[in-house]
């Protein structure tokens, strides 16, 4: 569900806001949101901080994270997007 929820705003990010770059900070303790972060969506990491212990990820869009958005939201029919 959570994951589903993430696909529905990042796809507005993509289609509605212009949004190139994703930039997410996610608690060394929160392992599902680093799981999905990384291995769903495919995130990479850019920073560790062991102050706030936190990781910062960072996804660039191209047409492959469209392509996976639409179908993690059920518009895999859509052809994608052109960067």
């Amino acid at each position: 569900m959570g994951l589903l929820a993430l696909a529905y705003m990042l796809q507005i990010g993509v289609e509605h806001l212009d949004i190139k770059t994703f930039i997410a900070k996610i608690s060394f303790e929160n392992a599902a949101s680093l799981h999905i972060f990384e291995n769903k969506l495919g995130f990479k990491e850019v920073s560790r901080s062991e102050v706030f212990q936190e990781i910062t990820f960072e996804k660039r869009l191209d047409d492959d994270f469209v392509i996976l958005l639409r179908r993690l939201t059920g518009k895999d029919q859509m052809t994608p997007i052109s960067l």
